[in-house]
C-alpha cells in the first residue's frame, strides 16, 4: 500500500513463460474503490542457435560466411543474432564480432568483416536475442582458413591437334583442354584461349574469361592457314598458370586433295590417278570440287586445276559440303 502510482515488484523471481495476474484499488481516505484487474505473461529467451557452417575444422576462405540454424522462440518474437570469432580455444582473444544480424528464413548467416589469416584455426559461436533477452551460446565450432593463394596448374591443350598434315575442315571448331586444378578450394578458375597465325603469337586473338575447359569459335578461321594455339588458367586471386604447350594445325586448302597444305602439281597428279586410274578417292569430296559446282569430282575439276597451275587461272574455290 502506497500513495505512489507505481510499485516495484520485490517478491520471488517470476518464471519464464508463466501468466500472472495483478489487481489494484485506490482509497480516498474513507473508502476503497473496486478492484482493477489485469494480466501479463513473462517472456522467455530463445533457445540457443545451432552452428551450421563452417564446423568441425572445415576449410574456409578469408572472409567466410558463418551460418546457424535459427533459434526457436516460444513467443515467436523476431530475433537477431550475435556472432563472435576468436583466435584461441579459450575464447579470450576476440578477433571480430557482429551483434546486428537479423534473422533469415530457416538459417541465418553473417559474413566475417575482416580478412582472417591464412593457415590459421579460428573458433566461433553465436547466440540470439528476441530484443528482450539473450539465448545461451551455440556450441563452439572451428574452421581453418585456406592456404595462401597459389596459381592453378597448367592446362593441357587437346583438340584440335596437329594431325600430321591432315587439315582441319571445321572453320569454327571447338577447342578442348584439360581442366586446371587449384590448391585453394574456394578459388574459381577461368581460362584464356589464344589463337595466332604465327609461332610467336604476334598476331594473336584472345578469348577471355572462359568458365570451362572448352570453347567453340563464333567467328570463322581463314582457309589454307596454319594456326597456333594455347590456353592459360587464372584464378580469382589473379594468379595464372603456365601456358599450355603450343599446338599447331592447318585449316583446309581448296584443291589440296593430297592433304599437303598446298595446292600444286602433286594434287594434279593425285586427281589424274583418281579419275583415270582408280586411285585413292578424294576425302572429303568438297576439297576436290575445284569449280564449286556441287557435283562429283570429275574431269571438269581436273581441267579447272590445270588452268590454275599452268595458265594462271583462278584458284580452286571452296567446294560444296
Amino acid at each position: 500500500t502506497s500513495a505512489d502510482t507505481f510499485a516495484v515488484y520485490a517478491g520471488a523471481t517470476l518464471v519464464d513463460e508463466a501468466i500472472y495476474y495483478v489487481r489494484v484499488r485506490v482509497k480516498n481516505g474513507v473508502s476503497w474503490s473496486d478492484w482493477y484487474y489485469d494480466t501479463f505473461g513473462m517472456n522467455s529467451p530463445p533457445l540457443a542457435p545451432l552452428a551450421k557452417h563452417p564446423v568441425g575444422g572445415a576449410i574456409a576462405p578469408r572472409k567466410p560466411i558463418l551460418f546457424v540454424n535459427n533459434s526457436i522462440d516460444a513467443q515467436d518474437d523476431p530475433l537477431f543474432y550475435i556472432f563472435e570469432v576468436y583466435s584461441d580455444s579459450l575464447l579470450t582473444t576476440l578477433v571480430t564480432s557482429d551483434s546486428s544480424t537479423l534473422e533469415s528464413v530457416d538459417s541465418t548467416g553473417w559474413t566475417v568483416n575482416v580478412n582472417l589469416n591464412y593457415e590459421t584455426v579460428y573458433w566461433w559461436r553465436s547466440k540470439s536475442s528476441d530484443f528482450y533477452e539473450f539465448s545461451d551460446y551455440s556450441a563452439v565450432e572451428t574452421f581453418e582458413v585456406q592456404n595462401p593463394p597459389v596459381a592453378p596448374s597448367a592446362p593441357i591443350a587437346l583438340v584440335p591437334i596437329d594431325t600430321g598434315g591432315y587439315a582441319l575442315f571445321d572453320l569454327m571448331p571447338t577447342f578442348d583442354w584439360t581442366s586446371s586444378t587449384d590448391a585453394n578450394p574456394f578459388d574459381t578458375i577461368r581460362y584464356k584461349l589464344t589463337i595466332s597465325k604465327d609461332a610467336l603469337f604476334l598476331t594473336a586473338t584472345n578469348y577471355f574469361n572462359i568458365p570451362s575447359s572448352s570453347y567453340t569459335l563464333t567467328d570463322s578461321l581463314d582457309l589454307a592457314q596454319e594456326y597456333y594455339w594455347r590456353v592459360v588458367a587464372t584464378d580469382n586471386t589473379n594468379l595464372s598458370s603456365p601456358p599450355s604447350s603450343v599446338v599447331t594445325f592447318w585449316t583446309w586448302t581448296p584443291g589440296d586433295v593430297n592433304h599437303s597444305n598446298a595446292t600444286d602439281i602433286l594434287d594434279l597428279t593425285y586427281l589424274v590417278d583418281f579419275i583415270f586410274r582408280g586411285g585413292p578417292g578424294v576425302t572429303p569430296t568438297f576439297i576436290g570440287d575445284m569449280n564449286a559446282d556441287c557435283g562429283p569430282v570429275n574431269i571438269l575439276d581436273l581441267t579447272y586445276l590445270v588452268d590454275f597451275i599452268f595458265r594462271g587461272g583462278p584458284a580452286p574455290l571452296p567446294g560444296c559440303e
